[in-house]
């Protein structure tokens, strides 16, 4: 497998865009904006299909004949991915939820996944729909335990209520291209997923979709909500996107008009990488390196 080059320490390497095996150069700009959505309509299509493996190549121009290997929690190929999503089509979704006994709790409805999805797009009120999440939610239900759990993690100081209350899109507005959203979102509907939920140390913890999406995107799927909400509060600072991996955070920020530096020590390999400029450097020490040290006036951003 191909290694990106790598430059001094501390310093970007370049060029350092790519995607591994993809038939021509990686541009995630042009890929990303596709004035004619031929690129997305092609990936949703496939995805419509339960066919991720389609999307994948799709979207990255991956030839079919493909044999990397995707190194996560485990190590598969694509081929082997869309295998596991086809039996999860077959047998049903993967029990992640269980309740206090232990006993899987019954699957989720349609309904279900998608008062989760509405919560991350962008034409919905986050906070309303959140709170819609859980107030239609069955007691005892998995809903209600992930409903529970994403209303005690979200927090929002008060003083910052008025400023980050981050109104829908208007019908008709321009759209927000942001392909992982629509990748992880499938994987929701298709794998029967509503948000984490109390910690079980009996369920299901990885499935062989994962190391795809990470490779091809990172580890979790920046919301409109979550780019405006980091817009708001940098206020025009810079945002030190530390551990940045493959930089997908790092491009969607850019992209939302937000000054972002992405630092990596490059400890893991990625099949994409979004951003050109990465600083190869632990995030303490860049820090440190900082003029004055600590960096003060930026934006720490841990994804």
């Amino acid at each position: 497998m191909p290694t990106p080059a790598t430059g001094k320490r501390g310093q970007s390497a370049a060029p350092a865009v790519y995607c591994v095996g993809s038939r021509g150069p990686f541009d995630p700009e042009a890929r990303t904006d596709d004035a004619e959505g031929i690129l997305m309509r092609g990936a949703a299509e496939a995805l419509a299909r339960n066919d991720l493996r389609g999307a994948i190549r799709s979207w990255f121009d991956i030839p079919e004949r493909d044999g990397y290997v995707y190194h996560a929690l485990m190590s598969v190929r694509l081929d082997e991915v869309q295998r596991a999503v086809d039996v999860a089509a077959q047998k049903g979704s993967p029990p992640w939820y269980r309740a206090p006994d232990g006993e899987p709790l019954p699957p989720l409805s349609p309904t279900d996944v998608e008062a989760y999805l509405s919560i991350f797009n962008p034409a919905q009120s986050s906070p309303a729909a959140l709170r819609s999440f859980g107030a239609n939610a069955r007691k005892g239900s998995a809903r209600a335990a992930a409903a529970a759990r994403l209303a005690a993690k979200r927090f929002v100081h008060p003083a910052l209520e008025r400023a980050l209350a981050v109104p829908k899109r208007k019908r008709g507005s321009a759209p927000h291209p942001n392909p992982y959203l629509l990748f992880w979102a499938w994987s929701c509907r298709t794998l029967g997923w509503c948000g984490p939920a109390v910690a079980d140390p009996g369920r299901p913890v990885s499935h062989p979709v994962l190391p795809v999406l990470m490779h091809h995107f990172g580890c979790a799927a920046p919301s409109f909500e979550s780019l405006e909400v980091l817009r708001v509060l940098a206020a025009g600072r810079t945002v030190a996107d530390v551990g940045s991996g493959n930089g997908y955070w790092s491009f969607m920020l850019r992209r939302h008009g937000v000054p972002t530096v992405a630092i990596d020590n490059e400890q893991s390999l990625w099949r994409t990488m979004w951003v050109p400029d990465t600083v190869k450097q632990d995030g303490v020490a860049w820090l440190r390196s900082r003029d004055p040290p600590g960096g003060k006036d930026v934006v720490l951003l841990l994804v």
